[in-house]
């Protein structure tokens, strides 16, 4: 009967291990994404947005190309439409986009950690409560 107070204790530490990691990605999760990555990931989607559709239409076709069209920005040249330049605006896309995805889950390894100790804490305690109980009875 001794050990009951541990099996207890490892028991509801397994408990709290399980809710605690379930908050942790949101206590965590602002310092794996800047402010300044989140204006840049906007940038290139929006760069690489408005290049997909200028691909295929010519420069004068329905607006595109002309300055103040939708799709393009005040000033924007026939260079900055081209195919290198669409692959050079998907390639930052990329980058940003697989900067994203790492900075979502950068901390949900230790989360998932915290869960799968946290339950074998759990059974583990609630087992070893049970049996010390029925062997002191």
């Amino acid at each position: 009967m001794k050990l009951a107070p541990a099996a207890l204790m490892a028991f509801f530490l397994g408990l709290g291990l399980i809710v605690f990691s379930f908050i942790w990605p949101s206590l965590v999760e602002k310092s794996a994404w800047s402010e300044e990555q989140a204006k840049e990931h906007s940038a290139a989607s929006a760069d690489l947005h408005r290049l997909a559709h200028m691909q295929g239409h010519p420069a004068g076709d329905a607006g595109h190309g002309e300055p103040g069209h939708a799709h393009s920005p005040a000033g924007a040249s026939d260079q900055s439409s081209g195919p290198q330049a669409f692959e050079d605006a998907k390639a930052r896309y990329q980058k940003s986009s697989d900067a994203l995805a790492a900075a979502q889950s950068y901390y949900q390894g230790v989360a998932v950690w915290m869960k799968w100790i946290g339950i074998v804490l759990t059974l583990l305690g609630a087992g070893a409560y049970l049996v010390l109980v029925r062997a002191g009875d």
